[in-house]
């Protein structure tokens, strides 16, 4: 466990969270992820995945 820290850039605000490599390293650079905040301040990074639905066939996932 390491401690991130919260940060403003810029002037249109968007907030920065830095993650020690150490624990990025498990982390795709290249990938896209949804940030999830629940009502404890628990922070989740989950993998944005292009719609799995859109090229099925009718009755493909049943």
């Amino acid at each position: 466990m390491s401690i991130a820290k919260l940060r403003k850039q810029g002037s249109l605000c968007p907030v920065v969270l830095t993650i020690l490599v150490s624990e990025a390293k498990k982390l795709d650079m290249t990938t896209e992820y949804i940030v999830k905040t629940d009502d404890h301040g628990t922070i989740t990074l989950i993998p944005k995945v292009d719609n799995l639905f859109k090229n099925a066939e009718p009755g493909e996932y049943y």
